[in-house]
């Protein structure tokens, strides 16, 4: 709670708009948090992953709208005091449990460790090769762009698996087809947990923005 405090109050003498860069210096401030979980709309993006990677193990958010329910904290805590133990993993994937048994759509508990960073080594090299494939294959990009999945409020959020998997199908190259399969599996190393109704059957638990 100390933690929680101290954050809101560095945030709050900033002079500056609240900003990404405000949260990790609140974050700096407070030192390392386990667990960093979201009742939050469309949070479970990498962007966001990316700004708090460095305070945190795992961090638990909603790849759609967060309704009423979000995290089920009458779940999450009594949990937590009978295993004052659990591991971070364990926790953030008991708080992405929790948010199943209400009126959520998508939920996901993601390592915030080197599986992260794994991940964004293979974003990298994906996107370096998507740049130096863009003259030839702009069209079969467009069509994966857009065939992707999205969540409702925020059509700029696609599911960085599934736009990974269209360009996989639509792209005969095989160092674009070698980058987007490496993308899909770094995906599946970092989600620790990860659930979505049937709306959202092309969901995986990481967002990236695509405009």
């Amino acid at each position: 709670l100390a933690g929680v405090v101290d954050a809101r109050a560095a945030a709050a003498t900033a002079a500056e708009p609240t900003g990404p860069h405000q949260f990790e210096a609140a974050l700096a401030a407070v030192g390392p948090i386990e667990v960093i979980m979201y009742d939050a709309c469309q949070m479970a993006t990498i962007e966001n992953q990316a700004t708090v990677r460095a305070y945190s193990q795992a961090i638990v958010a909603s790849q759609e709208w967060v309704n009423w329910d979000g995290i089920e904290y009458e779940l999450v805590i009594p949990a937590l005091q009978a295993n004052p133990g659990m591991s971070a993993a364990e926790l953030a994937a008991y708080i992405n449990f929790s948010t199943s048994t209400g009126k959520e759509r998508t939920y996901s508990a993601v390592a915030l460790d080197e599986r992260w960073d794994a991940l964004t080594a293979a974003v990298d090299a994906w996107a370096f090769a998507l740049e130096a494939g863009l003259p030839e294959y702009r069209y079969q990009y467009a069509g994966a762009f857009h065939g992707a999945q999205t969540f409702w409020g925020d059509p700029t959020a696609r599911d960085l698996y599934d736009v990974a998997s269209r360009v996989y199908q639509r792209v005969d190259d095989l160092t674009i087809q070698q980058t987007s399969l490496a993308v899909m599996a770094a995906v599946e190393g970092a989600v620790l947990d990860e659930w979505h109704v049937k709306h959202y059957a092309y969901a995986h638990g990481i967002s990236i923005f695509l405009p």
